[in-house]
């Protein structure tokens, strides 16, 4: 079998028949079937009302597949790339054909074959991606499907991995949500395509195959099931399928007068059957060609047209009025005459209206071709083929006479968006058809769904409504009207007002303790003010507390102006710091406040130890030692000694705690002494009392214990028995 792929360049020697001047081009081909002519026609071709080209930066690009978008302007498909790496082309412009974005999506070499309008005003997009087959050492193509939303940000993908190229051509959406794809594949020269169903989230529910056919276009049917043209057998494929992909019915044409014969796009026709726009192929030459059948596949009718040379037959539009006009290409020869993009127009028989080339200073291909809204024509392709390649959009002024503005978009605020400044400016974008229409605007707006005109006439896309109430719903519309004075009604939109202003809480003050505050307890509370000047507001609180400034957050999102920091150390300065919330994510940043706990409590020192010789002689010198330690490290201590014989040794210098130091005394009779020690720490608590007893040799009798106990209690009672028992015993001279 002959390929004839679309986009490769077939050398052609021979004769370019050009007719010079006019750029028109006669039918060469011959209905099979005779016809009156319907409609009104014209002999000449539509002027052209704008083109532009879309040039890369680096590499080159090209538009597959167009489509027009609700807002009266066009999204494109097609190829962005350089050398082997090409990607995905999504291009979006307005209804003077000014890009708005372009996304590029990339996975190898690949392109995109076709781009739909999705329900929810995304797109829909396939074609080939490319995948790296590790066996193989090579990269296969593969199907690949894009999802993305109005402003063409990817939403989900879906692909498959197989062992040989497959790629789609045409997708559209169905009813249920979902979408019908047309795969073809070619496995080890055995050509094929498949239906495959995803639904609306990217999922595979079902695939349908068909041997030895390519299918290259695809619409849906009016009982929901779906006509595919295509090729089969170097014949042109008609085939259709109920909604589950069953073949209804097939029908092969004119394999026996075209060695290659295929259709490359299909559309249901006002009567239910079909229109098919495509190509004829000898070995040297090729044809455009146009086939009508009934709602059964059986042909009506058909035309070719074409020169001697290569013309490739790429795109039908079906215009309101039933006439067709079909999109292509005649190809020059490299290096001497360039490609051309061809138009041609033919009434509901395929007799020719007129034909065109156009874009003449350019090497041009036409690869597809639309009704607009404004019942005109759009087509997109490529320019500068031969050496590279550059997107380019044609649109064709429809001169049927004034057509009416596009529908007011864009709206300022958004239809149904919330929380709208009361000081808010409305606005909205427009265009018309007709560049050099002037537009004028009529305002309507107010707090109902049937809001009232307030402005009319003014020629600015914007307005001031004046300062609007809180928390109120409001609908505005905007109609526009041209200089000829056809008007086109916007849609109603609405938006809603915030609540009154807010404001963000009170700066957290009155810290308790008080910034700065020394002595605080180590069991402190803190506390602070707060509160919010709006009332009805919750307000929270972050607590930031720590050693360190700037404090860490210990415990957030809590109502209460108090927090428990639990138990502190003595003597230490902690931070802290209040961050209040309200409910509208507004915060109010307290300032760090410091605080100091308070000292230790003084603890009286321990019981002193005294050590040094417990017996002696009279009048000599002996020398004691006096260890007195405090509980409270830092304090220091004092030694206060009563040595029994009438002598004391008041307070003595501090020494530190746990540190020895010694005394030296003697005494003067001989006896036996209760030498009593006590100290006091230098906060003034005292220790209790030790005692040692120290004897100087006499042949004294030894007092009854329980006499000594008896006198150190009563201290001041009977004084006879006192004197009688020191007079005997010095010992009591300490009472």
């Amino acid at each position: 079998m002959k390929k004839n792929h679309l986009g490769e360049k077939v050398l052609v020697i021979g004769i370019i028949l050009l007719v010079v001047g006019t750029g028109t081009f006669p039918s060469t081909g011959q209905s099979t079937q005779s016809k009156e002519m319907q409609g009104t026609f014209r002999d000449s071709p539509l002027p052209v009302e704008w083109n532009r080209t879309y040039p890369r930066p680096l590499g080159n690009s090209g538009g597959n597949c167009i489509q027009v978008t609700p807002d009266g302007g066009s999204v494109i498909a097609g190829f962005a790339g350089w050398g082997a790496w090409y990607s995905f082309y999504l291009l979006k412009v307005d209804p003077q054909g000014n890009e708005q974005w372009n996304r590029t999506f990339e996975s190898g070499y690949t392109q995109a074959n076709w781009v739909e309008v999705t329900n929810d005003n995304g797109y829909i997009i396939t074609g080939k991606g490319c995948k790296w087959i590790e066996e193989e050492q090579e990269w296969v193509a593969d199907i690949w499907v894009i999802k993305t939303d109005v402003n063409g940000y990817e939403e989900w993908n879906w692909t498959r991995l197989t062992l040989y190229p497959d790629y789609g051509t045409c997708v559209k959406q169905i009813s249920d949500g979902g979408y019908i794809i047309n795969d073809i594949a070619n496995s080890n020269n055995n050509y094929n395509f498949s239906l495959l169903k995803l639904d609306a989230f990217g999922t595979l529910l079902w695939e349908k195959t068909y041997e030895n056919k390519w299918g290259f276009s695809l619409v849906i049917t009016p009982d929901d099931g779906f006509i595919i043209s295509g090729l089969s057998e170097q014949a042109l494929l008609l085939m259709k399928t109920d909604e589950n992909g069953t073949m209804e019915w097939e029908q092969e044409f004119f394999h026996d007068i075209w060695p290659d014969c295929r259709g490359n796009d299909v559309h249901v026709t006002p009567d239910g059957g079909y229109i098919v726009g495509g190509s004829t192929s000898t070995y040297s030459t090729s044809d455009l060609l146009l086939l009508k059948t009934n709602e059964s596949g059986v042909e009506q009718w058909h035309q070719t047209y074409g020169f001697s040379g290569t013309d490739w037959g790429t795109s039908v539009a079906l215009l309101d009025n039933g006439d067709y006009i079909l999109g292509g290409t005649h190809l020059g020869l490299q290096g001497v005459a360039p490609d051309r993009f061809w138009l041609i127009r033919t009434n509901c028989n395929g007799n020719v209206i007129w034909s065109q080339f156009y874009l003449p200073l350019y090497d041009a291909r036409c690869y597809c071709i639309q009704q607009t809204l404004d019942d005109s024509v759009i087509a997109s392709g490529a320019i500068d083929v031969s050496t590279g390649a550059t997107c380019v959009i044609l649109k064709l002024r429809n001169q049927t006479g004034n057509q009416p503005p596009y529908a007011p978009s864009n709206p300022n605020p958004s239809d149904g968006v919330t929380d709208v400044e009361v000081n808010t400016t409305l606005s909205w974008i427009d265009s018309d058809p007709n560049p050099q229409d002037v537009l004028a605007y009529d305002v309507y707006f107010g707090m109902n769904s049937t809001p009232p005109k307030l402005v009319s006439n003014q020629s600015d896309w914007t307005f001031d409504p004046g300062t609007l109430q809180y928390s109120t719903t409001y609908y505005w519309r905007i109609v526009v009207w041209d200089d000829p004075g056809a008007s086109t009604v916007g849609p109603l939109w609405s938006f809603t007002t915030g609540g009154e202003e807010n404001h963000p809480p009170n700066i957290p003050s009155s810290p308790s303790p008080a910034d700065g505050y020394l002595g605080a307890s180590i069991d402190v509370n803190l506390i602070w003010t707060g509160d919010d000047p709006d009332p009805g507001d919750t307000v929270t609180y972050d607590v930031y507390f720590g050693l360190e400034n700037p404090p860490d957050i210990i415990h957030h999102n809590q109502t209460a102006m108090s927090y428990n920091p639990g138990t502190l150390e003595y003597s230490t300065m902690y931070y802290w710091r209040i961050v209040a919330w309200d409910l509208f994510g507004h915060t109010a940043v307290g300032p760090v406040w410091t605080f100091t706990t308070i000292q230790a409590p003084n603890q009286p020192p321990a019981t002193p130890a005294i050590t040094g010789p417990a017996e002696g002689k009279p009048n000599t010198a002996y020398i004691y030692t006096i260890t007195g330690t405090d509980p409270d490290n830092a304090d220091v201590v004092s030694a206060y000694v009563i040595w029994g014989d009438d002598t004391i040794t008041d307070w003595t210098e501090f020494h530190a705690s746990g540190e020895s130091f010694t005394l030296t005394h003697s005494w003067a009779e001989k006896g036996e002494y209760l030498v009593r020690v006590k100290i006091k720490d230098n906060h003034g608590a005292e220790s209790n009392w030790t005692i040692l007893d120290v004897i100087m040799p006499r042949n004294l009798e030894r007092i009854n214990p329980f006499l000594l106990w008896f006198f150190e209690r009563f201290n001041h009672a009977f004084p006879s028995l006192h004197h009688l028992f020191w007079y005997k015993n010095p010992i009591f001279s300490y009472l």
